[in-house]
């Protein structure tokens, strides 16, 4: 390199496709040769990349042990999954110590902002590359601290219990763990009352389509345009309400 300390984003065709990488210069006993390489992740986005190298190139100036560098970036960067160190191989490279991050994966959008990651976490979604994160579900989740942090421990389970095609059938809104709403995409008037505990499967939805249906057939018996509320928050009933005139009906699935 022909200025110290400067940092190059390199092509990493012989270390391979799947990583950035920077060549920083290093004065710190944790690194005895003269550079090291970064790694990072590329479901990491790129202007969030140059934060993360700016951040280990700041290293070069104190004196840390390995296992304190490794700790602090997974503290400071809740997306990185792993961080490991090795001595690089190759006459291009020789002489040369790798930082490689790897990230942990998205789950789910949450209010287009942010993200919830396999680990619990939420984080900025501009965190991560558009391009892994376009195919994402989306949850519109209430802005309350409390909500957030319940969110974060119970959707996963949620997510695996029910059956994908309420992700792209349904607008999910998630009130609270025990307020959850589901607005059919093509149906405004109806909408599906549940918890994070409860496991929107076939069966419950058809149970519910055939709730639906005797509402439609009233509805149109009594020319009127209501939106209903199917409630499957009790065990083997399904509750019908009319928030407006405080109507309920019961079905058992």
């Amino acid at each position: 390199m022909k200025k110290k300390g400067k940092i190059l984003i390199l092509g990493v065709s012989f270390l391979g496709a799947w990583y950035s990488v920077s060549f920083v210069r290093s004065s710190m006993p944790i690194f005895k040769k003269p550079a090291f390489i970064v790694l990072i992740d590329p479901l990491i986005d790129f202007s969030y990349q140059k934060k993360l190298h700016a951040i280990i190139s700041s290293y070069e100036r104190i004196t840390v042990s390995n296992t304190y560098l490794l700790q602090n970036i997974k503290e400071l960067f809740p997306e990185i999954k792993h961080v490991s160190l090795a001595d690089a191989a190759g006459n291009r490279i020789k002489n040369k110590r790798i930082i490689k991050l790897s990230a942990y994966k998205p789950v789910v959008k949450i209010n287009e902002t942010e993200l919830l990651l396999e680990n619990g976490k939420i984080v900025s979604l501009m965190h991560f590359d558009q391009r892994f994160i376009n195919a994402l579900y989306h949850v519109q989740v209430k802005k309350d601290k409390q909500v957030f942090a319940d969110f974060a421990k119970k959707y996963n389970n949620f997510q695996k219990s029910a059956d994908l095609e309420i992700f792209e059938q349904y607008k999910v809104s998630w009130y609270s763990d025990q307020s959850i709403l589901l607005d059919p995409k093509d149906n405004q008037s109806i909408a599906y009352i549940g918890t994070a505990e409860t496991i929107f499967n076939t069966y419950l939805l058809k149970a519910c389509a055939v709730v639906q249906e005797k509402l439609i057939t009233q509805e149109k018996e009594n020319k009127k345009n209501k939106k209903w509320f199917l409630d499957v928050r009790f065990k083997n009933q399904i509750v019908a309400f009319n928030k407006k005139e405080g109507m309920y009906e019961k079905s058992i699935c």
